[in-house]
């Protein structure tokens, strides 16, 4: 599933760019948009077989159509990007961060005032007692008001100047931290360290083993690790939601990376095949190997490798005849 199963469309924008095309190519394009919004880094790979079956197009039509189509993205590094997809999907992902922290505060907010109410001068309870004594209830709680609110507005202040002298050097740390699991060649994108602290995701436990396990996942598939920071953005908000819930279920946080010997997977090894695949009958599972056909670095048993071509999209004829037989049909292999 997508990280933000729902994609906005700016309807008068996208028809006033794209009126010029034909229902055929309305139809390609925004199947383009559709998958490069369901992909980490809101991209696609510069591939006319995998961009044909995304299409839905045969391979001769899609270079056709693609002529016209990619005039709509930008195709650098061997990857399509939209400038505006990718703003939108940016937009999307501070709403989220901004909705996921504020009801965790409105939580905390709310138990911290009942405290406050309970133990005030001005509260019900406190009425009732100073009552008893023949005391003044509410005289006392105006009172108590007028003389907490300046010493309240100090606090504030103070606390304000304290965090303002250390946003810089939190931005120093978390940059220097980040730089070091993203290596060299590596460019901070500020706005995506502000979404991460605003969605209170801790540096230690959540960026930095997300960052590490995803590197090395791209270096065993690509040979290159991303280059952008926002390619790790939508994974560590995901290892901090998952973290924050496993501790408050009173589970340790999720570990990204399996910290156990694991063994190096065998093509031709058929029962190691049925174990990184699963269930042939599992329509999830065939989709989510369409979409990542490699071995991940935080795969629980097997080291970090690649599987060949995908078979969705050509022979791969490192997967043995009888894993073909098994899984063929229902995943869609050719």
């Amino acid at each position: 599933m997508a990280a933000f199963p729902a994609m906005p469309l700016y309807t008068d924008a996208y028809l006033a760019d794209t009126r010029h095309l034909t229902t055929e190519e309305h139809g390609a394009y925004l199947l383009l948009l559709m998958c490069a919004w369901r992909n980490a880094g809101c991209e696609l790979e510069d591939d006319n077989k995998s961009l044909a079956r995304i299409t839905g197009l045969t391979p001769a039509r899609w270079r056709r159509l693609r002529c016209r189509l990619e005039t709509f993205f930008i195709v650098e590094d061997g990857r399509w990007r939209q400038r505006k997809l990718s703003a939108v999907h940016e937009d999307v992902a501070a709403r989220v961060a901004r909705n996921r922290v504020n009801g965790a505060r409105g939580g905390r907010a709310l138990a911290a005032k009942r405290t406050r109410h309970h133990d005030s001068p001005g509260s019900k309870l406190g009425t009732k007692v100073d009552g008893k004594a023949g005391g003044n209830g509410a005289g006392n709680s105006v009172a108590a008001k007028a003389k907490t609110k300046p010493l309240k507005q100090q606090h504030q202040s103070d606390a304000g100047e304290v965090n303002a002298k250390a946003e810089v050097s939190v931005d120093s740390e978390w940059s220097t931290a980040i730089l070091g699991a993203c290596g060299e060649g590596m460019v901070i994108d500020a706005s995506v360290i502000h979404l991460w602290r605003a969605a209170d995701v801790d540096l230690a436990r959540d960026i930095v083993p997300t960052i590490t396990a995803i590197r090395m996942r791209e270096l065993s598939r690509t040979g290159k690790p991303p280059l952008r920071l926002g390619y790790y953005r939508d994974a560590v908000l995901e290892a901090a939601a998952a973290n924050t819930k496993a501790m408050r279920a009173g589970k340790k946080a999720r570990a990204p990376m399996s910290a156990g010997p694991k063994s190096r997977f065998d093509p031709t090894d058929l029962g190691h095949w049925r174990r990184l695949l699963g269930d042939p009958g599992s329509r999830f599972r065939g989709d989510y190997m369409a979409q990542h056909w490699f071995v991940p670095s935080d795969h629980p048993e097997f080291q970090a490798c690649t599987l060949g071509p995908n078979p969705r999209f050509q022979r791969n004829p490192r997967i043995p005849a009888e894993i073909y037989q098994d899984y063929a049909r229902p995943w869609y292999w050719r």
